[in-house]
């Protein structure tokens, strides 16, 4: 298959409206079976979320298998994920050659890996100062201001996902 065959093999079967309806399905899934309001994902606006398909190729996989085991030879789609301007993962689909789907994969990147560090960081140094495991050696007045503080960059980081990019 050329690249001319590619393109009308995609146009023929739908894929790129095919790879959006099926992120978005993906997409919700993720966020319903593992988000809880605490994360900044909960506070996600779709309209912040840019997809871009980044590129559309043809593989084939398990080459040792051909020369003809059609079930290694797919198309790929990868689109790749921004968030209020940082990259945030992406999101891949391959399709056999009859156009259905073999296979999907979403996966985050560093940065958000990271946004999701420093909020579980804080979240358990508020959780230490809650336990009053590290109170005998603070007073009450540095606690309190300790813990406003740390409540204070929660709030913070999880209010950026609401504001504009």
């Amino acid at each position: 298959m050329d690249v001319n065959d590619l393109r009308q093999w995609v146009a023929d079967n739908d894929i790129l409206n095919k790879t959006i309806k099926q992120f978005w399905s993906s997409f919700k899934e993720f966020m319903n079976t593992e988000w809880t309001e605490d994360n900044p994902f909960a506070l996600f606006s779709e309209d912040k979320l840019i997809v871009d398909v980044k590129e559309i190729s043809l593989k084939l996989r398990e080459y040792s298998k051909l020369p003809r085991n059609i079930l290694s030879e797919v198309v790929e789609v990868r689109l790749d994920l921004h968030y209020l301007g940082a990259f945030m993962g992406y999101y891949s689909i391959s399709y056999d050659l009859y156009g259905n789907e073999v296979d999907n994969t979403l996966e985050w990147g560093l940065a958000f890996a990271a946004i999701n560090q420093r909020i579980s960081l804080l979240e358990g140094l508020k959780n230490e100062f809650e336990r009053n495991s590290v109170t005998d050696t603070l007073d009450k007045k540095s606690i309190e201001v300790i813990r406003n503080v740390i409540d204070d960059k929660l709030e913070e980081m999880k209010e950026s996902f609401k504001k504009e990019g």
